[in-house]
C-alpha cells in the first residue's frame, strides 16, 4: 500500500509551485479531460466492479479516510469529517488529527472535472511540533477558515 493525498489543484500549486505536472500528450487517443465513469462515485450506488457482499454499516462508495497504525484499523468517513472538519482520535496508541479541507472536486461525477461537485479532501497527521502535544481548531468560516494549533497559534 501507497500512502496517497489527494489534493485540490490549487493546494497543490500553492505548496509544489515548481511541481511537474504530467502532459494530455501521450500519444494515445483517449480524451483525458473527459470522465468515462460519469455518476460512478455517488455513495449510494452499488460499485460495478465489486462483485463481494456489502459490509453494510456505510453507504457503498462513502468516501473515507483509511489509517493503520501499529497494526490496528480506522476508517473515518468523509460524511462525518466534512461537517466536524478537525477530528482528533487515538489509534493503535498513538495521537492523530484529521483535517477536512472543502475545496476539492470530485474527479468522477460529471463529464468534465470543472463542472464536477466538490467532495473535498483530507489530511492526517501527528499533533505534535518539538515535542509539544498539539490541539486543534478551524480558525474562520466552515468554507474559507484555516486549521489553527491551540497552543501557538500556527496555521
Amino acid at each position: 500500500m501507497i500512502a496517497a493525498q489527494i489534493v485540490s489543484w490549487d493546494a497543490f500549486k500553492a505548496n509544489h509551485p515548481e511541481g511537474d505536472v504530467v502532459s494530455r500528450d501521450t500519444g494515445f487517443p483517449r480524451t483525458y479531460d473527459q470522465n468515462p465513469y460519469v455518476g460512478y462515485d455517488r455513495v449510494d450506488n452499488p460499485p460495478f466492479l465489486y462483485d463481494g457482499d456489502p459490509d453494510g454499516r456505510l453507504l457503498p462508495k462513502e468516501r473515507i479516510v483509511a489509517i493503520n497504525i501499529n497494526d490496528v484499523d480506522g476508517a473515518f468517513p468523509y460524511s462525518i469529517i466534512s461537517t466536524e472538519r478537525v477530528v482528533t482520535y487515538n489509534l493503535g496508541g498513538e495521537d492523530i488529527v484529521v483535517f477536512f479541507e472543502p475545496r476539492k472536486q470530485s474527479a468522477l461525477d460529471r463529464m468534465f472535472l470543472i463542472d464536477s461537485s466538490e467532495v473535498g479532501s483530507t489530511g492526517v497527521f501527528a499533533p505534535t511540533a518539538n515535542g509539544e502535544q498539539l490541539t486543534f481548531r478551524l480558525d474562520g468560516s466552515v468554507a474559507e477558515g484555516v486549521f489553527m494549533d491551540n497552543e501557538t497559534g500556527s496555521t
